[in-house]
């Protein structure tokens, strides 16, 4: 688990490692496999979207290849260790005790405990959702924060990989 010190601003990022039936040769191939005859991306926060409230298909296709392209794929290893940074949503993790205690020793001991249950309940969804990728699939990891304007926040907050089987790990 991650531990963030300093200061912390109201802006988030998602990471999504995303199975992909095999690695795309083209954009127009990653396109396919993403929105298949979709053309509008829809604004998740505008109901009832449509052409003046999305962005093309093939825009955000693009914005995913060049991501692929520079990132690459992942192996089964690598997507447990990024499931471990950051938050899942079904993760059974325990409640975080330590406001109720004055001691900083106790306290510390705590929060490790804790640390270390998160971290269990994080592999046990991340390693569910692996036994779940068909053979022969290829996984790749991707994130996107809000941080960086309406763009970003959409694919962060959106459908953008619904129709694909994929794991978000989100980083509040």
């Amino acid at each position: 688990m991650k531990i963030r010190n300093g200061f912390v601003s109201n802006s988030s990022s998602s990471s999504f490692i995303v199975a992909f039936p095999s690695v795309p040769n083209t954009v127009e191939e990653l396109q396919e496999m993403i929105f298949g005859d979709e053309k509008i991306y829809p604004n998740p926060y505008i109901w009832g979207a449509n052409d003046r409230y999305g962005w093309p298909a093939e825009e955000v296709a693009e914005t995913v290849w060049k991501d692929l392209q520079s990132r690459g794929t992942i192996t089964r290893e690598q997507a447990l260790e990024a499931a471990q940074n950051g938050y899942l949503d079904d993760a059974d993790r325990p409640e975080y005790p330590s406001h109720t205690i004055q001691d900083p020793e106790l306290c510390a001991k705590a929060w490790d405990e804790y640390s270390a249950k998160s971290d269990a309940a994080n592999r046990t969804v991340a390693e569910k959702f692996l036994d779940k990728v068909p053979q022969g699939h290829v996984l790749a990891e991707f994130e996107y924060s809000d941080n960086d304007g309406p763009y970003f926040t959409a694919l962060e907050h959106g459908p953008l990989f619904m129709k694909l089987l994929h794991l978000r790990v989100s980083h509040h």
